[in-house]
């Protein structure tokens, strides 16, 4: 067994550890100019893949040696680092997702939040309790990304009433998530957390529904005026 481990870390190592050094002419190169701000995640997650390499390696062979203890113990102490690394991922995503409506579009970040959780969301619920801290990051930081687009957006889309869409979306719809939580809990008890963990996973589909979104075009800088 320490054998295996140490030939896959000897290959794992090496890869992540030149994915977290080659990150900036990766991402330039691979997703352009615009995905400069993501340089900073994609260094710190290749820099988190081999300690997850480990996990996933360690909890069967410690289960193995009738020490399920240290399984239960790692499983307590990720279920506070997931919920940590969730709410980090949502504030960094929220920080970069309006620099970046800015250069592209606040509708395209609206879309990229979309199409970019959605094939996270739809594996989350097959993979292992590693891989979990990993999507869960992911997730929730292309997710926040699209908040303050889309505030800003129904701010364009309103003009001249900045306080009722701030008050419908922050009010309104976190009001609604909150309802939805309770309908979910109560499904759960109905059927099983299984049953809603999968349901949850096609959630992220709903935004398809921004394709009825009017096109306002790129956000235009207001010209300055020179002073005599």
């Amino acid at each position: 067994f320490l054998k295996a481990v140490r030939v896959i870390m000897l290959v794992a190592l090496p890869f992540y550890f030149g994915l977290a050094i080659t990150a900036e002419p990766l991402v330039l190169t691979m997703l352009g100019d615009k995905w400069a701000e993501a340089i900073p995640v994609v260094r710190l997650l290749a820099c988190a893949m081999p300690f997850m390499t480990l996990q996933v390696l360690f909890t069967p062979a410690s289960d193995a040696l009738g020490r399920p203890g240290i399984g239960v113990r790692n499983g307590a102490t990720g279920a506070v680092i997931l919920s940590a690394a969730f709410l980090i991922a949502v504030a960094l995503g929220t920080i970069l997702g309006g620099p970046i409506g800015d250069r592209i579009g606040r509708k395209k970040v609206i879309w990229g939040s979309i199409l970019g959780v959605a094939p996270f969301a739809l594996v989350l619920p097959y993979v292992d309790l590693a891989w979990t801290g990993v999507l869960s990051f992911v997730i929730g930081l292309i997710l926040a990304s699209a908040f303050s687009a889309i505030l800003v957006f129904a701010q364009e889309l309103m003009p001249g009433k900045v306080g009722t869409v701030s008050g419908l979306f922050f009010g309104f719809a976190f009001g609604m998530g909150g309802l939805g939580a309770a309908v979910l809990g109560k499904v759960a008890d109905v059927t099983s957390i299984e049953y809603v963990y999968h349901l949850c996973s096609f959630l992220p589909l709903l935004g398809l529904l921004t394709a009825f979104l009017p096109d306002l075009g790129r956000p235009r800088a207001k010209p300055v005026l020179a002073k005599a």
